[in-house]
């Protein structure tokens, strides 16, 4: 039994490593990369500072780079392990999409959230709108959960968007031996929506648990930093603009 399924184990292995060759144009072998740039804000004081880290290839192990940003490298982890790497790169190859909607869709729950943030914390949330009227931010729960994802698209993308300049300054950079990079950056300031993927000049999505699964792995999730669904709603209303009345308990 242990001799099939090592030989199961090494068959898997093959095709995997055939698909993400033929997929991306070489296969995704963590060790391939040379080295890892994550680009970041972090707080000091009060005031925010922008750095950045580099981890170099070295054995099995990526290596921060010493004199990059002395202020601050204290706090960052040594190391980046390559298996941790190839789990991202697994997730990446796995579950990336050309669908941008991922994360976008309105649920009865961001909408009882919503409604019950309004109601009670309105302006621990919004701290710079004291005179906003709830009512008008008040809308018929189908108003939200009937938008299609053009619809949401358009509103966080336009020009009016509240939140635009509160993304999170968070990107990442997995660079190959032939010079080819993965950059990894979040697409909104939304909680779990959707990350963007550039290779070769092409973007593409990926899900936002898989991203905060490999940050949480090497100790960078601290420095992402997203608002709660109820700022996407907020936004929602904000462009809709129909004070619906609202029955709620």
């Amino acid at each position: 039994m242990d001799i099939l399924n090592s030989l199961r184990y090494k068959a898997i292995a093959f095709l995997v490593s055939v698909v993400c060759t033929n997929a991306f144009g070489l296969n995704h072998n963590p060790q391939a990369i040379n080295s890892i740039r994550i680009t970041y804000n972090y707080i000091n004081g009060y005031a925010v500072y922008r750095s950045v880290a580099i981890y170099a290839l070295n054995n099995n192990t990526y290596v921060l780079q010493k004199g990059i940003d002395t202020t601050h490298i204290q706090y960052l982890p040594e190391i980046i392990e390559w298996n941790k790497v190839s789990k991202l790169l697994n997730d990446y190859i796995l579950y990336v999409k050309e669908d941008i909607c991922d994360g976008l869709k309105i649920t009865h729950d961001d909408y009882s959230n919503y409604i019950k943030a309004l109601d009670d914390s309105i302006y621990n949330y919004l701290p710079f709108m004291q005179n906003i009227k709830k009512e008008q931010y008040k809308l018929n729960e189908d108003t939200f959960l009937s938008l299609s994802c053009d619809e949401i698209l358009n509103i966080i993308e336009s020009p009016n968007n509240l939140f635009s300049s509160f993304k999170p300054l968070l990107n990442l950079e997995l660079a190959y031996e032939n010079g080819e990079i993965i950059s990894i950056e979040p697409k909104w300031y939304f909680e779990g929506t959707t990350w963007s993927v550039v290779k070769n000049g092409q973007e593409n999505f990926l899900d936002n648990k898989y991203v905060m699964s490999f940050l949480r792995d090497i100790c960078f999730d601290k420095y992402a930093i997203f608002g709660e669904r109820f700022y996407l709603l907020f936004q929602i209303a904000d462009n809709i603009k129909e004070a619906i009345p609202v029955n709620h308990k």
